[in-house]
């Protein structure tokens, strides 16, 4: 049974919901409202992590534990979403090369991300800088953005913002590697 955890709030976009199962958060989504249903004593352990994290305190590493992350090409892609750096972005493209599948691939993926924020699917754009989609809206993906020091200029995001290959796959191998030891 999936029990409501927490509601974290998100500097003035309102509020991260948070559902967990087997102390393992399986589903999350933006609210505008706080509705925190459980024991927050309880749950000061996540609490604290998740609310670190999305602050940048910690990095994707802290959080492995915390998280439910699909066995298969599906779990490899946003392990790779994961692995892209607070304050950069990378592209499909990117994300597909170091998962060894397409771009189309990566995209569809993405857009059934259950855990958007926790696994920043809003860091994904497009090889030329443009956004792309976000499933809470283009105005929410250039808030999230900005709130990691991502300029957005219009709906573009410089090429200065990009992390490079190099980084996005050692980070990616980082995480797997740490994901294995969990497992």
């Amino acid at each position: 049974m999936i029990k409501f955890c927490i509601s974290l709030k998100i500097h003035n976009l309102g509020y991260l919901e948070i559902y967990y199962h087997n102390g393992r958060i399986v589903k999350c989504h933006l609210s505008k409202t706080n509705r925190n249903l459980s024991n927050l004593q309880e749950l000061n352990g996540i609490y604290s992590k998740i609310d670190n994290y999305l602050q940048g305190k910690y990095d994707a590493s802290d959080i492995l534990d915390l998280i439910s992350i699909p066995k298969g090409l599906k779990g490899l892609i946003l392990l790779g979403v994961l692995a892209i750096p607070r304050g950069y972005v990378a592209s499909y493209n990117q994300l597909a090369k170091v998962t060894d599948t397409s771009p189309r691939v990566v995209g569809r993926v993405v857009s059934l991300n259950e855990l958007p924020v926790i696994i920043p699917c809003h860091r994904v754009v497009r090889s030329s800088g443009e956004l792309g989609g976000y499933n809470a809206g283009i105005d929410v993906k250039k808030r999230l953005l900005n709130i990691e020091g991502v300029e957005v200029q219009g709906d573009k995001i410089s090429k200065k913002y990009f992390t490079d290959n190099e980084t996005l796959r050692k980070r990616f191998i980082q995480l797997l590697s740490r994901l294995k030891v969990l497992t």
